[in-house]
């Protein structure tokens, strides 16, 4: 009977077929994982030639901005012109080559400290306020006859066991794959429909209520604007982070975020394939239900608040978001708590501990967790152990069990549930049950 363990939420899970013994040479380790990062390039690849036809005409009008997240551009200033080298090059290459390699160059300015937008956590500006938070953190937490002792403050900002850690080790290389691995998944996400829901809503509206004279938004608007876009963002995000611990199917792609057993800024961005398509499409629903409600009223969406090249609200959410994935302990206080998801919050929601299971799901706003009775605020500084239950993330050791164990695991339960709802079948096609065997 193979080794059995329970997920975070605790169900149950099988466990990796590689024995905890196992001792796997660092050469074959590498050769695996850039196997596997071929192999994943090579099935979203894939995809995007069988949707071709969708990806190619979402390639052809959308703009670098929409890979990043931006408010995109109009069709005009999306028609390459011959007053640049890269526009001359995309109308050799062709609408969807050009999107992929637009994408390919965004994916290496997204790596950490090489972020140019302020909408990023990892622009030079949310650094400094994080690094600054860190440095008053620390002061405060000097006993008061105790000097400053930069030897100290390193240790505390830096500490080894936490950046030197082997899940620390499998972020840094999740992160350098991403590189590769997202463009794919930006171009399986633009060219789904469900996400291009806004006009079918502008549309629905006008038959209800008829058309109406649009009028030019204002300062009021925009602002009001600024921040339903944020929450529509944030309440898919919480719809989706709610489904994935909910939904065994989807918990075994979650599971990877999960079992990071410590937290580092590289943390962020280690997420499934998977995981980023049900998230981004489900964010695009409530984004375009939004936009589809302001596209009636204003005939567009209004320009929206800006600090730099950011939404106002994102950027001040960025001011500590690069802390919800560190060893830094900040917590916004019981009230505040409610409304805003703080960074110690995050910690609790990545803690194994049974108190601690499935509670704030929410990104910027704890509104949503606070409503769907999820919501959990420590009154004080807690300790607790990360990762997943029965140490189950020890299986997460590399990318191979990173981006394949997930699928394995997602597709044996299913199995499982099928012979259990079956058995009939299972003993008439004479193959026993291996849980029984």
């Amino acid at each position: 009977m193979p080794n059995s363990s329970f997920s975070k939420s605790g169900r149950f899970a099988a466990a990796d077929s590689t024995k905890a013994g196992d001792v796997i040479p660092k050469r074959s380790v590498v050769v695996r994982d850039l196997g596997t990062v071929l192999l994943i390039m090579f099935v979203l690849l894939a995809a995007v030639l069988v949707f071709r036809p969708t990806v190619h005409q979402a390639a052809a009008t959308a703009g670098v901005d929409d890979a990043i997240g931006g408010q995109g551009i109009s069709e005009t200033t999306a028609q390459p012109s011959s007053s640049s080298f890269k526009d001359r090059l995309c109308t050799q290459l062709g609408p969807l080559p050009c999107y992929m390699v637009k994408n390919v160059y965004w994916g290496f300015r997204g790596l950490p400290f090489l972020q140019a937008s302020a909408g990023q956590p990892f622009h030079w500006i949310h650094i400094l306020a994080a690094a600054a938070l860190v440095m008053i953190i620390y002061l405060r937490g000097l006993p008061e006859l105790k000097a400053f002792s930069p030897s100290d403050c390193l240790r505390f900002v830096f500490p080894k066991a936490t950046f030197a850690s082997p899940s620390a080790m499998v972020d840094y290389k999740y992160n350098i794959a991403s590189v590769f691995i997202s463009p794919l998944i930006s171009l399986l996400v633009a060219g789904a429909v469900v996400v291009n829901v806004s006009s079918p809503v502008a549309r629905g509206l006008t038959s209800i209520f008829g058309s109406r004279i649009y009028a030019k938004p204002g300062w009021i608007a925009r602002i009001i604007y600024t921040v339903l876009l944020v929450m529509a963002i944030d309440l898919g995000y919480f719809i989706f982070h709610y489904l994935s611990h909910k939904i065994e199917f989807l918990w075994e792609f979650h599971k990877v975020h999960h079992a990071a057993d410590v937290l580092t800024l590289f943390t962020n961005y280690r997420n499934h394939p998977v995981d980023l398509l049900v998230q981004n499409l489900l964010m695009g629903v409530t984004v375009g239900s939004l936009n589809g409600v302001m596209t009636y009223l204003f005939r567009r969406p209004p320009d929206l608040v800006m600090i730099l090249d950011a939404s106002a609200v994102i950027f001040i959410y960025n001011l500590t978001a690069n802390l919800r994935h560190s060893h830094v302990w900040l917590s916004y206080g019981w009230v505040t708590s409610h409304i805003l998801n703080s960074p110690a919050q995050h910690h609790i929601h990545h803690s194994c501990e049974v108190r601690h299971l499935d509670t704030n799901f929410g990104r910027v706003f704890s509104l949503w967790d606070w409503m769907a009775g999820t919501l959990y605020v420590p009154t004080t500084r807690e300790e607790f152990r990360m990762g997943l239950r029965h140490e189950e993330h020890r299986e997460y050791t590399s990318l191979w069990a990173c981006y394949v164990l997930p699928f394995m695991k997602a597709f044996r339960g299913i199995a499982a549930r099928d012979r259990t709802e079956h058995p009939a079948a299972e003993m008439a096609s004479g193959r026993p049950d291996r849980q029984s065997a």
